[in-house]
C-alpha cells in the first residue's frame, strides 16, 4: 500500500503515483507489443497501486463513521474524509494515450484490477495547475476527470480535455452517455495560442474558467471561511453548466428583489431547486433569507433536501441559503446532506 505521494486538502484525499519510465520509439509509432508493455507499466499498475490503497481507506473512512477502529495506520488523519481521489502523473507524453482509456479498454489492453486512475503527461499536469489558479478549480478538474474517465468517449488529448472542461466544466448533459463519442481534438486551440503566444514574449491573455460571477463569488467565499468540507459544496457549485448558472442566478435574484422590497413570495416559495440528471445523483438549491430574518438560516436547510431526496436518483443535496439585503447574494449558510444519514453538515 505504498505511494508516491498523498495529500489530505479539505475532505478529500488525493493519491498521486509518480512513473519517470521512458515510452520507447517502436510504442509511439504503434508496435503492439511494446505499446502494450508501456500501457501496463505506465498506465495501469501505478492505477491498481493507488487503487488498492484507496479501497483499504475506503474502508477504514466507513470503520470511523461507525465508530469502529481503523485498520490501516494511515499517517494522515481519516476524520471528515468525504472523498479518495487518484492521479498517475508520468515524466513523458504518451502521445494521446493516456488521455483515452476508453478506447483503450474497447481495444481490450488495459487489463486493470481496480477502477483506471486519470493519468497526465507531467507538462499537462503543469499546464492544468497554471490555468486553474485556485485550489477549488484544480480539485473539481480531477473530480471530474475521475468520475468521466471511463463512461465519458473521447477522442483528443489531455489539453483538449482541459480546454472542454474551461467552456463546459465537463457539464455535457445528455451527451455524457456511453454511447456517445466525443472528438475533443481542437479543443486546446485557444491554450495552445496562449501559450504560444508566451514563448514568444507577446502579449496574450490567459484562458478562463467559464464561471458566472455569482457562483465565483460563492466559491471564493467558501474558501475564505474554510469551513471543513467546504471544498464539497464548491465542487457542486462548479459541476453546474454555466448556461445553467446565469438562469439560476436570475430566478435566484429575482426572488431575493421581492424579499429585499418586504414583498409577499407567490405560494411563499423562497427556494430555487435544481434537480440534476439521471447521470448525477447530486441535487443544488438556493433559499433565499434576509439576513435579519428570525431563526437560524438553516432552520429549513433539511426539509429542502428532503423533498429532493424524493427523486430516488438523488443521494446528496447541498443547500445555501443567500441573503437577500446582499447585491452580491453572498451566503449565510451552507449545507451538504447525504441521504439515509442522520449527520450533515453545514457551514457559515
Amino acid at each position: 500500500f505504498e505511494s508516491d505521494l498523498v495529500v489530505r486538502f479539505d475532505s478529500t484525499l488525493i493519491l498521486i503515483e509518480a512513473k519517470s519510465g521512458r515510452i520507447s520509439w517502436s510504442a509511439l509509432r504503434g508496435a503492439p507489443s511494446r505499446l502494450i508493455e508501456h500501457i501496463k507499466k505506465l498506465i495501469v499498475e501505478p492505477s491498481d497501486q493507488s487503487g488498492r490503497l484507496a479501497q483499504r481507506l475506503e474502508e477504514d473512512i466507513v470503520r470511523l463513521k461507525n465508530n469502529e477502529t481503523p485498520t490501516l495506520g494511515f499517517p494522515l488523519p481519516l476524520g471528515g474524509v468525504t472523498c479518495v481521489v487518484r492521479l498517475s502523473v508520468m515524466l513523458q507524453d504518451f502521445a494521446t494515450i493516456q488521455s483515452v482509456p476508453a478506447m483503450l479498454a474497447d481495444a481490450g489492453v488495459l487489463k486493470n484490477k481496480y477502477p483506471l486512475a486519470p493519468c497526465l503527461s507531467l507538462a499537462d499536469l503543469e499546464v492544468m495547475l497554471d490555468l486553474l489558479e485556485t485550489s477549488y478549480l484544480r480539485l473539481h478538474y480531477l473530480r471530474r476527470r475521475a468520475e468521466l474517465l471511463m463512461s465519458l468517449h473521447t477522442i483528443g488529448d489531455e489539453l483538449d480535455m482541459l480546454g472542454m472542461y474551461l467552456d463546459t466544466a465537463m457539464n455535457l448533459g445528455t451527451m455524457q452517455g456511453k454511447d456517445n463519442t466525443i472528438i475533443t481534438s481542437g479543443y486546446s486551440a485557444k491554450i495552445d495560442r496562449y501559450y504560444s503566444l508566451r514563448d514568444e514574449s507577446l502579449p496574450s491573455k490567459k484562458p478562463q474558467p467559464n464561471i458566472s460571477q455569482w457562483f465565483k463569488h460563492l466559491c471564493v467565499q467558501l474558501e475564505e471561511r474554510a469551513r471543513p468540507g467546504w471544498s464539497e459544496i464548491t465542487c457542486a457549485l462548479l459541476s453546474i453548466a454555466p448556461v445553467d448558472q446565469t438562469k439560476f442566478e436570475r430566478h435566484v435574484r429575482t426572488l431575493a428583489a421581492r424579499v429585499k422590497a418586504g414583498k409577499p413570495l407567490k405560494d411563499g416559495q423562497d427556494t430555487m431547486v435544481l434537480m440534476p440528471p439521471e447521470w448525477s445523483n447530486q441535487a443544488l438549491a438556493f433559499q433565499v433569507k434576509g439576513r435579519y430574518g428570525p431563526g437560524p438560516y438553516s432552520s429549513n436547510s433539511q426539509n429542502i433536501a428532503q423533498q429532493a431526496f424524493e427523486s430516488e436518483h438523488v443521494k446528496r443535496c447541498v443547500v445555501l441559503v443567500v441573503d437577500a439585503m446582499d447585491i452580491n447574494l453572498s451566503y449565510l449558510s451552507a449545507a451538504m446532506f447525504t441521504e439515509g444519514e442522520t449527520s450533515h453538515a453545514v457551514f457559515y
